[in-house]
């Protein structure tokens, strides 16, 4: 499951409602109230839970991306996506799967690049990847900023953090 302090200081968390099934619950004191309708997962197995500097909370699972708006009810579902799925500052939706980033561009999931070993994203906007000798920083529609051995100071990368603080770290060796 998923786990949320928000920002007015609520606890939530994304339950099992059935093994294929979630809902989202808030923590009363005593006990979990649910306060969503549930939703349809592919597998039980769920990665994140946060929440969108619009309110909004985001479950991120296997192979499952979801929004809620609790205000006004409202589920965003996205089909077909490639792999998992990640929502960065601007919500905009990344998907990575198999060292390949893709974007969620005007509902069809556009190729970004590929052979990465991981994703990670940042308080501002968009992305960044990792590959065997670079970094790059993406931004919706397809800008990439990318910095190789000679900006690092790395000759392999192993990955890229950032912190809660919203620094960019890059893992590796000379």
């Amino acid at each position: 499951f998923g786990l949320v302090v928000t920002r007015d200081g609520r606890l939530l968390i994304a339950g099992d409602t059935t093994p294929t099934r979630k809902a989202f619950f808030e923590w009363t004191g005593s006990a979990w109230k649910r306060i969503s309708l549930d939703f349809s997962v592919p597998r039980r197995y769920g990665e994140e839970l946060r929440e969108a500097p619009d309110g909004s909370l985001w479950y991120v699972g296997a192979s499952c991306l979801v929004r809620w708006q609790s205000k006004g009810r409202e589920w965003e579902f996205y089909p077909n996506a490639p792999g998992d799925l990640i929502p960065d500052a601007e919500e905009k939706i990344w998907s990575f799967t198999g060292g390949e980033l893709y974007e969620l561009q005007a509902g069809a999931w556009v190729r970004r690049g590929g052979r990465y070993k991981g994703i990670a994203t940042d308080k501002r906007q968009g992305v960044w990847t990792a590959d065997d000798h670079s970094v790059t920083h993406w931004r919706s529609g397809g800008k990439a900023e990318r910095w190789g051995p000679a900006a690092t100071g790395l000759q392999d990368v192993a990955h890229v953090r950032v912190d809660g603080v919203g620094k960019v770290w890059v893992i590796g060796q000379n």
